[in-house]
C-alpha cells in the first residue's frame, strides 16, 4: 500500500532549509533536501521503518533524516503526516548509538 504524506507545517521545512542555507551554505542545504526527500519517500513506502516515538502510540513515529535532524510522524489509514523536524543538536530527540 503507498501512502499520501502530507506535511503539517510546510513553512518549517522551508525555515530549516533556509536556516541551513544561510547557517552551512547551499550545498549543505541542497544535501539536505536531497535526504529528507529520499526518506520520506522510504516512510511513504514502509511507513513503519522508524522506531515507535516516546509519546507511547503505535502510529506516531520518530524519524531520522541525518544524525542532526529527526522527524516525528502519524501514520493513519491512508496517509502519512509529518508533524515537525528537528534539530537534534539543539536538544536531542534521537540518541545516536555508533555501537
Amino acid at each position: 500500500m503507498k501512502y499520501i504524506i502530507r506535511l503539517k507545517q510546510k513553512s518549517h521545512l522551508s525555515f530549516y532549509t533556509l536556516s541551513l542555507n544561510i547557517n552551512s551554505g547551499k550545498p549543505h542545504a541542497d544535501k539536505f533536501l536531497q535526504n529528507a526527500e529520499k526518506t520520506i519517500f522510504l516512510v511513504g513506502e514502509q511507513p513503519y521503518i522508524f522506531k515507535k516515538s516516546e509519546f507511547g502510540e503505535q502510529h506516531i513515529r520518530l524519524g531520522l533524516i541525518a544524525r542532526q535532524t529527526s522527524f516525528l510522524y502519524e501514520i493513519t489509514d491512508d496517509k502519512i503526516i509529518l508533524h515537525f523536524f528537528w534539530d537534534n543538536r539543539q536538544e536531542p530527540f534521537y540518541e545516536h548509538n555508533d555501537h
